[in-house]
């Protein structure tokens, strides 16, 4: 959940100021498998949190007609708990209402994400 407020909008560059909340969700599982059969253990557990976040949503002006870049970086803290994630990409217009949207992102967790999506 995040409210957006348009910063910059200019002819060379869009960017919106964005303020909210995120839910991070971890799950851990280890297994413990020895040698002998019967001696193997295993555990998991799920912890979540709230984050308050602040971010800046930026969004370079169309390269051509029909392809433009982006770029997302935000940051959070809640509970003693940071986060942060960084995501780029092109978005590619096929048609006067539709577009596709190819994106890739590294999060405080290490975890790397792609993403493709449509509108």
């Amino acid at each position: 959940m995040a409210a957006t407020y348009g910063a910059i909008g200019s002819t060379s560059i869009e960017a919106d100021l964005l303020g909210g909340a995120r839910y991070v969700n971890a799950r851990t599982r280890v297994d413990i498998q020895p040698s002998l059969r019967g001696l193997g253990a295993s555990t998991d557990d799920t912890a979540g949190c709230w984050n308050g976040i602040v971010a800046v949503r930026e969004t370079v002006p169309p390269v051509n007609d029909a392809w433009s870049l982006l770029g997302y970086p935000d940051a959070g803290d809640g509970n003693g708990t940071p986060s942060w994630q960084a995501i780029a990409g092109a978005s590619y217009r096929y048609s006067v209402s539709n577009s596709i949207m190819f994106a890739t992102g590294r999060g405080a967790s290490g975890a790397t994400t792609r993403r493709i999506s449509t509108r």
